[in-house]
């Protein structure tokens, strides 16, 4: 049961052609910078590079997967400080297995993938994460190239970008 509600925000875009928004799916990865999504949002992240302590380790990417965890009940606030360390791997081995991914304490395409299938749209703006133990409310901003920002623990709003500052 949800006993309450998280916001975190994120802001995305759609990708504009040519006066026209694109709905296809999101096309990203670590060389764009930040975490990405544009189209559809259920398949934003399936797409983005892999967070693993041997890869991106550090980062606000880093901060927005701890914050995926933190809603589904896999780690506490406190423990959101943008490390891919110990035990950022361990909730990942855990949510992996619960979501029926294959375990490997690794943050990749196909972990990423199973997460965004719990994103929704709230309305144009918003984008809801539906955690096990929180939802985690997200903004996708419509004008910012598809990049993600989250509200870090200590209430900023910080870009999900891939070669960010330890945010602890």
């Amino acid at each position: 049961m949800r006993n309450r509600t998280v916001r975190v925000f994120a802001l995305a875009t759609a990708l504009v052609v040519g006066g026209t928004a694109l709905s296809a799916p999101a096309v990203a990865a670590p060389s764009h910078g930040y975490v990405q999504g544009a189209g559809a949002v259920n398949d934003d992240w399936g797409d983005e590079g892999e967070f693993s302590r041997s890869a991106y380790s550090i980062g606000w990417a880093v901060g927005l997967w701890q914050t995926v965890l933190y809603a589904d009940g896999y780690l506490e606030m406190g423990d959101i400080d943008c490390q891919f360390g110990p035990n950022t791997e361990k909730a990942t081995m855990r949510w992996q297995l619960d979501h029926g991914v294959g375990v490997d304490g690794r943050a990749g395409p196909q972990t990423l993938s199973r997460a965004d299938n719990k994103l929704e749209y709230v309305n144009s703006t918003w984008v809801r994460y539906h955690g096990n133990r929180y939802d985690v409310i997200l903004l996708r901003h419509e004008s910012n190239n598809g990049r993600y920002s989250f509200t870090n623990r200590d209430g900023n709003i910080v870009p999900a970008n891939y070669n960010g500052a330890n945010c602890a």
